[in-house]
């Protein structure tokens, strides 16, 4: 196991695992996959937020994401550096977010987002 930032080879290790955890997020985009079309939130408010509407969420497949991350992990080796540890966390919370679009609506997304995010009472460095 290489644990030097001093090779070229280690190098271009970090930049592709990097780059493979780049490619994996870009779909991922919880905001604005939940976000309520306009007129739905307008009819809400107008309502006095009195009850929610019935929102019909896109489907959102997880695999080609879990796919590229596995493909990054295969490539980490988190007990050699902090560059690997690092990315072998960030791995993970793509993978939890992945699943959390992948599972709105239903009791997982919460589990998912508490995985990746934590919950009101966890401390934030």
């Amino acid at each position: 196991m290489i644990n030097s930032l001093n090779t070229e080879a280690e190098k271009e290790r970090i930049c592709d695992v990097a780059r493979l955890l780049q490619q994996a997020a870009q779909p991922i985009r919880i905001l604005k996959s939940l976000q309520w079309e306009p007129q739905i939130k307008a009819n809400f408010l107008a309502k006095n937020a009195t009850e929610l509407p019935q929102v019909h969420y896109e489907v959102f497949d997880p695999q080609p994401v879990l796919e590229q991350i596995r493909e990054a992990r295969r490539r980490i080796f988190p007990s050699s550096s902090r560059i690997d540890q690092w990315l072998d966390r960030q791995s993970y919370c793509l993978e939890w977010e992945a699943q959390m679009l992948a599972n709105v609506g239903n009791p997982a997304f919460l589990a998912y987002g508490r995985q990746a995010y934590g919950d009101p009472t966890t401390p934030h460095s």
